[in-house]
Formats: structure tokens, sequence, C-alpha cells
């Protein structure tokens, strides 16, 4: 969670000239992120566990260098990207929940 936050965070720090909605949406994702998943489990799970780590130590989806395009396709591409994974992710995280409720109803 805290990889595709910081993720998140990395490309909204890139400059874009369009892309305003997209910022809004990916804000909204992120805020979600935190608040919604980040805060409440590390909350519950620093009870039952060790320390965490920052999150500023967490890692980020990594990008190669795209030197030929302009600043706002690279960040259309790197938004594309980061979407993706985090659509797959959610998936991914929705089936072990839904395979968690069946187990224990």
């Amino acid at each position: 969670m805290i990889y595709f936050y910081n993720s998140i965070d990395n490309l909204l720090k890139l400059e874009a000239i369009f892309g305003e909605k997209t910022d809004k949406r990916l804000k909204e994702i992120q805020d979600n992120i935190q608040y919604e998943m980040i805060c409440r489990y590390r909350s519950v799970l620093n009870v039952y566990s060790q320390k965490w780590r920052p999150v500023n130590d967490i890692g980020r989806i990594q990008f190669s260098r795209m030197h030929r395009l302009s600043p706002s396709l690279i960040r259309d591409a790197h938004s594309i990207v980061i979407v993706r994974y985090l659509r797959k992710w959610t998936e991914s995280i929705n089936n072990v929940i839904m395979n968690l409720e069946m187990k224990f109803s």
C-alpha cells in the first residue's frame, strides 16, 4: 500500500501542463490509500508487531528515462502504468478479502 502511495506521490510531483482532472483523481486515490488503508492497518499492526520502517524508506515504482518524450507524455505514461498496477493489486486484495470472508463466515 505504501509502495503505491509513494509511486503516486512521485507522479504528482512531475510537472505537467495538462491533467488537472487526473491529478485530482490520483490525489483522491492517494488519500484513500493513506487514510482508509495505511493509517488504519498500521495502527492495528503496530499493536501486534514490531516497529514499521518509515514511509520514505519503502520503495516506489521505478521508471526508466524517456528522454525523447515531452514531460506531459512521460507523465501520462507513468500514470497509466501506476493505475494498471494499482488496479491489478486491488483485484488481488479483493480476492484475498473474499476468500477470508468465506473462511470465517
